[in-house]
């Protein structure tokens, strides 16, 4: 019983884990991708 138990935790912890980095990676790519348009935008007004 006790480890079915630590397989739920150790299932749970990567499973936020793989939430986390889904979020830092579609974070990051929102980001570079406003950052080169922010610049493509500046670029083409000057």
């Amino acid at each position: 019983m006790a480890e079915k138990k630590v397989g739920m935790e150790l299932y749970k912890s990567k499973l936020l884990l793989s939430i986390v980095w889904c979020i830092i990676f579609f974070g990051y790519s929102i980001a570079l991708g406003l950052t080169l348009v922010m610049a493509a935008y500046i670029l083409g007004v000057w």
